[in-house]
């Protein structure tokens, strides 16, 4: 589990300091925190989900909730509304959507939370809004080089942004995260990579293809942090 791994390469004397970024109901959260002690700040957006965001958060020692979603560099989130049917919920532009949705930007959200402006890790996964959000947090992300852990799906990314998912690791790589751990959908892991390994961005472009899983989990970390890689499996 990276949640306790970083806890122990960092030598922590205090709680892992999380931001989940597509909190939904809290289950990262409980895992987490099952792992090892932990602080969480909870990024959901959507109303339907916060009642039982909240009443989950109540059980773990300490958690923030923040209800917005976060800025995308890739989709312009602030034009985008929810539209939900037939149990699910989507962002749509169309002017008959049934509500608008509030976006921040992580500074905004961090001027509010200013004790995880050192978070130690940052979960995402938006739904192909993963690697826009990286992009829109990459100052941050220079500076503070939490471990990020996201998820890597070039299809929904395409669908929602009609970028190229796979840059992505390039820029992670310029961002000072120079390598990553890879799990399939089913969390088997795929391999320990160089963010800028070629046969990483060969196998990237074979997500969702017959007999290939639809998406990675992707565990990044900066130099400091390469120890961190060692305690997954």
């Amino acid at each position: 589990m990276a949640a306790a791994g970083i806890s122990r390469v960092r030598n922590l004397d205090r709680p892992l300091r999380v931001i989940d970024i597509g909190a939904n109901v809290g289950d990262s959260v409980a895992i987490i925190e099952s792992h090892t002690a932990t602080e969480a700040l909870c990024v959901e957006g959507d109303p339907v989900y916060l009642p039982y965001l909240a009443w989950n958060a109540s059980a773990f020692r300490s958690v923030a909730i923040e209800n917005c979603y976060i800025a995308s560099a890739d989709v312009e989130l602030a034009t985008t509304s929810v539209n939900r049917g037939a149990g699910t919920a989507r962002l749509v532009t169309e002017s008959t959507a049934a509500e608008s949705i509030p976006v921040r930007t992580i500074t905004q959200i961090l001027q509010d939370h200013v004790q995880f402006a050192d978070a130690d890790l940052v979960k995402i996964d938006t739904d192909g809004h993963d690697v826009g959000i990286i992009r829109s947090m990459s100052p941050w992300l220079n500076a503070a080089h939490p471990v990020v852990f996201f998820e890597f799906d070039p299809r929904l990314t395409e669908e929602v942004s009609g970028h190229d998912a796979a840059a992505i690791f390039h820029e992670l790589e310029e961002l000072g995260y120079p390598e990553v751990a890879v799990y399939d959908n089913l969390g088997a892991m795929v391999g320990r990579f160089a963010s800028g390994d070629p046969s990483l961005l060969e196998m990237s472009s074979t997500l969702g293809k017959p007999g290939q899983p639809p998406y990675w989990d992707v565990v990044a970390v900066s130099s400091a942090d390469r120890e961190v890689l060692d305690t997954l499996r």
